[in-house]
Formats: C-alpha cells, structure tokens, sequence
C-alpha cells in the first residue's frame, strides 16, 4: 500500500507545514504505512494521524538522551528489561492509541501488537517517559496521559519539562491500581526508580535551558 500524498513523508515536507502539532484524518491502515515511510514521529488517535516535527531543540534532545542513558545504568545487569527511545511504538488497546514517548522500558518477555511481520508496536511498558516541549505539551498531559494510566502493569508516567528543572512522576499503586503524582522543581530532589534515586540533578545534566516561549 503507498501512501497518499495528503500526508507529508519527508522531514522537509513535514516542516513546511510548520512547528505545530498538526492532525490528519486518517485510517489505521493509512497510519501504519505512513508510520513505515514517514521521517517524523507519527502518532494515531480516533482515525487521526497525529504528527509532530522531527527537529527537537537542544533541551529535548539532551534530556531524552539523558533519560535512556540513566534507565540504561539502572537496568544494566537486569536481562529482563530493555529501555527504548521514541523510535518505538506504544499501542494502548484501551483507546486504539500507538504513541512514541521519548523513552520506555519494557519487562521481557513482552507482548506486541504486530500490524505486520516487522512492523510493530510494544503493548507492555512498565516505564513511559515524555518530555514536554510547547508543540505538543497539551497533547502530552491532556490526551495521552489517560491512555497511559489504561496500560496494565505500567507502573510509572514521567514527564519532564525542558525550559527549567520540573518533573512530575505519576506512579500506580500496585495494590489497589490507584495513581498518585509528585511534582519535583530542586535538582537535589529525586524519585526512586528500580530501588535506585534519579535525582533532577541528573536528569537535567549539562542542559542548557531556554526561556519558555509565550503563548
């Protein structure tokens, strides 16, 4: 199946329309595919194809790395986890959602949606982590926040804002199913993840924040 020309492929193409979060309707199919050929991040909700530039400023992109790179340490010696990067799909079945968060890890042996053979997406995460640029901010904490917490057995949602230190840690209670949320603004502060402290002192290492645009 190739994809119609309504939807931008390349990185260019998709930059030509501009900075903003931009929604095309569109089918699961004609999502899939797209998702195949395109050289940005696409996400689907509610027969929309969601699509974001692929340019991320120097915060972003240093904070996501950072995140993997810490997730990678804590879980070095652990077999049966992996850490990904936004590169790999979510595919939330409560909602019919496939989201790219900046990082996740998953708990082997996990359990995929495959639409075809090498074209697939996890539906087991038990870490998801979006950071929060202007473009999609309201998206990342109004819409994909529910979707995240319908996830059985994810046990953490992270977001991270990238003009200043602030990260909210949402976590299940594993007995009763019931989420709470901390909000953490000093980089001495920090929250456990796998019996080991992230602290935002390491989060946010070496970042070079920018003012936070208006509007």
């Amino acid at each position: 199946m190739e994809i119609e020309t309504k939807f931008p492929i390349t990185a260019l193409e998709r930059a030509e329309l501009g900075p903003e979060l931009l929604r095309f309707p569109g089918s699961w199919d004609e999502f899939w595919e797209l998702l195949d050929e395109a050289e940005y991040s696409v996400e689907f909700k509610n027969n929309e194809i969601i699509t974001a530039m692929s340019w991320e400023s120097d915060p972003h992109s240093h904070i996501a790395n950072m995140i993997g790179t810490l997730f990678n340490m804590i879980f070095m010696d652990d077999d049966s986890i992996r850490v990904f990067n936004s590169n790999r799909p979510i595919y939330i079945a409560a909602s019919g959602a496939v989201y790219n968060p900046d990082a996740s890890v998953v708990r082997q042996p996990s359990v995929k949606y495959e639409y075809r053979p090498g074209l697939n997406a996890e539906t087991t995460p038990v870490i998801v982590v979006e950071v929060l640029p202007k473009s999609t901010h309201d998206h990342d904490l109004e819409e994909k926040l529910p979707d995240y917490k319908a996830i059985p057995g994810l046990e953490h949602i992270i977001y991270i804002e990238n003009f200043m230190p602030y990260v909210t840690v949402f976590s299940r209670n594993l007995g009763t199913g019931k989420w709470t949320n901390i909000v953490y603004d000093e980089l001495d502060s920090g929250f456990e993840i796998a019996g080991q402290t992230l602290t935002l002192r390491q989060i946010y290492r070496k970042v070079q924040f920018v003012k936070k645009p208006r509007g």
